[in-house]
């Protein structure tokens, strides 16, 4: 949440901050990781906080949970 700091209206307004991390983004030489995605759950003011894990297609524009990816035939 330090990304938030100089946003601290938002962070305290806040219900649920989720943060988008992908790996690739910043290292573009490792192309297994290529649709390897995390949902950062960083604040959830009902709820639980922690990670999930997701799989990115970019041809789609679409995240999937990685219980329910499939691959490209």
């Amino acid at each position: 949440m330090s990304d938030l700091r100089e946003t601290a209206q938002l962070e305290f307004d806040a219900d649920v901050i989720m943060l988008l991390h992908r790996e690739y983004y910043y290292d573009r030489t490792n192309i297994e990781i290529k649709r390897d995605a995390d949902i950062v759950i960083a604040k959830n003011r009902n709820g639980r906080v922690g990670r999930t894990k997701l799989t990115w297609y970019e041809e789609y524009t679409k995240f999937l949970n990685r219980s329910e990816s499939y691959e490209r035939n």
